[in-house]
């Protein structure tokens, strides 16, 4: 059997994968032992490689952008990042929503609807609501309940403050008053 012959792909390799390569080189190797010797390194190398790709993870913050892409599945919260939240919702939100008020329960809800499947989206929203009154089916619903005061847009946020908003958002839900 040929090296070429042997179609393994390099994350799927199992166990008995490897051993048939190792049993290959040694079978085109005509079992000289200085050839052996000699391709030992090589293979070890190779073997080394392959358990290095298949081990080899996504890093922390690649993971985290990973999972505050969609919606339905947060990046766990924490009681810092709540309370990080509760400062910046106040700060530059509570203004003009009041979470508890009459007319506005449906605030927390409103960040998991289906209209906010991927959380680019809803980041854009928060940054930029114009765009999306103007543009968008569901900003120009928002338009003609609301008129034009529905949200103000708010660049200054950066993407770990939505996140914190976010998270408080959903800690509010089952409370009935601020903490």
């Amino acid at each position: 059997m040929k090296t070429a012959q042997l179609r393994l792909k390099l994350p799927g390799w199992s166990k008995a994968g490897m051993i048939a390569v190792i049993l290959c080189c040694l079978q085109q190797m005509n079992s000289h032992l200085k050839h052996i010797f000699y391709a030992l390194p090589g293979i070890c190398l190779v073997l080394l490689g392959v358990y290095w790709l298949r081990t080899l993870k996504v890093s922390t913050k690649q993971a985290e952008i990973i999972a505050a892409s969609r919606v339905e599945k947060p990046v766990p919260v924490f009681t810092d990042t709540i309370e990080r939240g509760q400062i910046v919702f106040k700060k530059h939100c509570l203004m003009c929503h009041t979470i508890f008020k009459d007319g506005y329960v449906h605030l927390p809800q409103a960040i998991d609807n289906e209209h906010w499947t991927d959380r680019r989206e809803l980041f854009r929203w928060l940054q930029d609501p114009s765009y999306y009154m103007k543009n968008e089916p569901y900003g120009k619903d928002l338009y003609e309940r609301y008129g034009s005061v529905c949200l103000q847009p708010t660049p200054r946020l950066n993407w770990e403050q939505m996140e914190e908003i976010i998270a408080y958002l959903r800690y509010c839900r089952g409370k009935t008053s601020f903490e």
